[in-house]
């Protein structure tokens, strides 16, 4: 038979419950979920490409700190900035991946590239990769693996209202 090409279409929408203060956790809503993928199986190389489009519908338990960030407004003007990055409801969510994996029984090489883009200091945004080398010796297989991932973001430096004196020495 011809190589075995392949392409799958797919589309929904979904929920994650992810561990919160709460008992019950934070039901995460995923809506207009699409993505495509574009496969090759052969032996002994195997290949993906595929994208993932989704939209965020719901807001993590945040309410009081979204709140309390927002009240102090009149004293600290760069907070609802900070508030309204700890929203995630209509966040667009964007993922490509690209894969290679080789396997002709004895050696095993697979690696991996990312790209995830969200719109939300709550969501994560960066690009990633890993590439992993083994090698069969019977039953027993030795490999090795380096990874990498980067995000596009760097780590939040909130700039503090001017304080008196008393209050910044405590600080």
């Amino acid at each position: 038979g011809g190589e075995p090409w392949g392409i799958k279409l797919f589309v929904g929408r979904g929920a994650t419950t992810l561990p919160s203060g709460e008992d019950e956790g934070f039901l995460l809503k995923q809506e207009s979920i699409a993505g495509l993928s574009l496969f090759y199986e052969g032996e002994p190389w195997r290949a993906r490409l595929s994208y993932t489009t989704l939209v965020l519908d719901s807001e993590p338990p945040l309410d009081e700190l979204r709140g309390a960030l927002e009240a102090v407004a009149p004293f600290w003007p760069q907070a609802p900035g900070y508030a309204a990055d700890l929203r995630l409801d209509g966040t667009r969510v964007q993922y490509l991946n690209a894969g290679l994996a080789y396997d002709d029984s004895i050696w095993l090489i697979q690696g991996d590239v990312a790209l995830l883009k969200a719109q939300s200091a709550l969501a994560p945004s960066g690009k990633s990769a890993y590439l992993s080398v083994g090698r069969r010796f019977g039953a027993l297989t030795g490999y090795a693996l380096f990874g990498k991932a980067r995000p596009d973001r760097a780590h939040i430096e909130p700039v503090l209202p001017p304080l008196p004196d008393p209050l910044r020495s405590q600080l």
